[in-house]
């Protein structure tokens, strides 16, 4: 080896210097990914969603900060993970396809989450029993 040249591989130690380098660099990656853009984009998502389809400001800041928290744990718990196996083991060509895949399962969910609507307040106490005194002729067993 040349004089002054770095060298990146330490036989004694049994691993390169490069391949450390490389899995910090899917770590730096994952958490840049689920840090940085992953807030912006889910946000945006769950604010301009609704706006789009006529909600008012009110009812998206509502929205907003009842689903936040819930959707980023399910994006930190699907995507961290898949971010360290795609930029570590999942080839690049392959990557645009296992992304996409993932991203579309993931739309859907948080399209759902959007789209769901709070129970009423008869929905959250149960089912309202019925008396038998309310209930119309039509459904009288006759004599």
């Amino acid at each position: 080896m040349p004089p002054g040249q770095l060298q990146l591989y330490a036989p004694d130690h049994g691993f390169g210097l490069d391949s450390v380098a490389d899995d910090l660099l899917v770590l730096v990656k994952a958490v840049l990914d689920s840090c940085v853009w992953a807030p912006i984009e889910n946000t945006l998502f769950l604010a301009l969603t609704p706006l789009i389809e006529g909600a008012s400001f009110d009812e998206v800041s509502e929205l907003v900060n009842e689903n936040f928290f819930p959707v980023m744990k399910t994006e930190l718990g699907a995507f961290f993970p898949y971010n360290l196996v795609a930029f570590s083991l999942v080839p690049p060509l392959l990557r645009p396809f296992s992304t996409g895949l993932a991203s579309m399962c993931f739309s859907v969910y948080i399209s759902l989450t959007t789209h769901t609507e709070p129970l009423s307040p008869v929905a959250q106490t149960g089912p309202v029993p019925v008396v038998a005194e309310a209930m119309s002729d039509r459904f009288r067993i006759l004599d």
